[in-house]
């Protein structure tokens, strides 16, 4: 299309997605996981609970919004001028809860207003005990994952990133996506760190991995820098606020071939003895392997649908593919992690093949994946879905006569992601790693079914 209008989106765009959160919920997401922090938003009556409730199903081990406070601007404030607010409300909260960290945001309609929060807030800082960082998170750009990398910045803005590191053979990990408390993120950091033990590092103090500020400042004396690829919204600033040092850049350490590669990629980078890595790696491919051999046979030729941000998508993909299923339906979830392009590099570099039939959907509409679900269970083409909370919602809500499988069990349903409504971990349950491997094989093979007729879902 040329001419006027040719740059206006199709009415797909404006449909509800499978993942339609905005920066403010990245943002509460990123206070979440500083458990000193504390979260003031400037914005109207009733913004704040729409945009951050997800976290209060999705965390059992902590309440989402106990470290979290607004300022209720009402009409009235906003004619006559709302940042007055701010400052009264900052000294109140940091006086009660006594944060590490005070990180503030406004909302776009407020913004719009025109005035100056910027100083008002900076102003105001100066007399307060503890630093504060004014957050951007504007509801019509970016979405969850770069309100998300806007805390990531303002953290790694206050690490001294030393240019002659004091522990050498320490990693610290820069865009870990913490959302919850519970076993599950526990045990992914856990994991690596012996990983990490096995080729001769160790895992340092993280940004974002649920531990006090005053320890994830203490990031800079880390000898290895790796970025994962939650930092890509934000990646030149994050890159920049590092103060020169070196980083490397990773995907997921997630399935059997992505795990080994992330060890040689990291092993490398800090100057681990590679005989000593590859030896590592060859013992827990065999142990992993051999836990999960009798299982292969029963899913060959699953065909699986996937729906995540790209990062994890790709690391479940890889993983399911090393378990003998057919990942045929991938939905990418979000738009500033990147999209098609960097799923397949992910991939690829893991050296595994993806089914020829393959459909990829780049930020689906839950009317387009409820689509695809009917028709797919139609032809008998769908045996799991892996999504969060959102995404298998579609599914419960198709009937068994709407999808031509009256008397079928339906397909396998797993939950992952955020927000997850069903799945919590009280006992470490790691999806990173070659124990991650284990516990995602463990959870498809417990996985309920869509609608259970009491047969064996593997009888014709």
């Amino acid at each position: 299309m040329t001419g006027p209008g040719a740059d206006l989106h199709d009415l797909a765009h404006y449909a509800l997605g499978s993942m339609s959160l905005g920066r403010l919920t990245g943002v509460s997401l990123g206070n979440h996981a500083i458990p000193d922090a504390f979260l003031l938003m400037h914005v109207g009556v009733g913004c704040k609970n729409k945009a951050t409730a997800h976290l209060l199903s999705h965390d059992w081990a902590e309440h989402g919004n106990v470290r979290e406070a607004w300022t209720e601007v009402g009409d009235r404030d906003l004619i006559l001028g709302s940042s007055t607010r701010a400052a009264p409300y900052m000294r109140s909260w940091v006086n009660r809860m006594h944060p590490s960290i005070l990180l503030m945001v406004s909302v776009t309609f407020i913004d719009l207003a025109g005035e100056d929060l910027k100083d008002v807030v900076a102003r105001a800082a100066k007399d307060l005990p503890c630093p504060v960082a004014l957050l951007p998170a504007p509801g019509f750009s970016g979405d969850m994952y770069t309100g998300y990398a806007t805390v990531l910045h303002a953290i790694t803005q206050r690490v001294d990133w030393t240019p002659d590191p004091a522990r050498a053979s320490e990693v610290t990990l820069v865009g870990y996506l913490f959302d919850r408390y519970e076993a599950d993120h526990s045990a992914n950091l856990s994991h690596l760190g012996k990983l990490l033990g096995g080729i001769g590092l160790s895992l340092g103090p993280s940004p974002l991995t649920g531990r006090p500020l005053a320890e994830t400042l203490g990031a800079g004396g880390a000898g290895t820098v790796v970025e994962l690829p939650y930092t890509r919204p934000l990646a030149k600033r994050i890159r920049k606020s590092l103060g020169g040092r070196s980083s490397v850049e990773t995907d997921l350490p997630m399935g059997i071939a992505g795990t080994s590669r992330w060890l040689r990629v990291v092993g490398a980078a800090a100057g681990a003895d590679a005989s000593r890595t590859d030896a590592f790696i060859a013992r827990r491919e065999e142990s992993t392997r051999n836990q999960l051999r009798f299982l292969m046979d029963r899913w060959r030729g699953f065909r699986m649908a996937i729906f995540a941000e790209p990062p994890l998508a790709a690391g479940m993909a890889s993983m399911l593919a090393e378990l003998g299923m057919l990942p045929t339906l991938i939905g990418l979830k979000g738009t500033s992690l990147g999209g098609r392009e960097e799923f397949l590099a992910a991939v690829k570099s893991d050296g595994v093949a993806l089914p020829d039939e393959v459909t990829i959907l780049e930020n689906p509409s839950l009317a387009a994946m409820r689509e695809e679900f009917v028709t797919r269970m139609r032809s008998r083409a769908l045996e799991g879905v892996l999504g969060s909370a959102t995404d298998l919602n579609v599914l419960t809500t198709i009937a068994a006569e709407e999808a031509g499988l009256e008397g079928s069990t339906g397909p396998l349903l797993i939950e992952i992601g955020f927000p997850c409504r069903d799945h919590h971990a009280i006992q470490p349950m790691p999806f990173f790693g070659y124990s991650g491997v284990v516990v995602q094989a463990q959870r498809i093979t417990s996985a309920r079914r869509l609608w259970d007729t009491g047969r064996d879902p593997l009888l014709p």
